[in-house]
């Protein structure tokens, strides 16, 4: 029986593995963006509370 698409099972050159298996590679982490925002989840430990100040953290 013949898969309904070619695709599926067939071998795929993969054009970046040489990069990636060498260290050569750069991943979308290691691009530096100006202005770049960043959030983390946190738990909260007051179940309804509210917020009153939102502060940057110092570098």
């Amino acid at each position: 029986m013949t898969p309904s698409i070619p695709m599926i099972g067939a071998p795929v050159e993969r054009l970046e593995g040489r990069a990636k298996v060498t260290g050569e590679a750069r991943y979308a982490t290691e691009h530096k963006l100006a202005n770049a925002a960043w959030a983390s989840l946190v738990s909260s430990t007051i179940p309804s509370g509210t917020i009153r100040k939102l502060t940057r953290p110092r570098r």
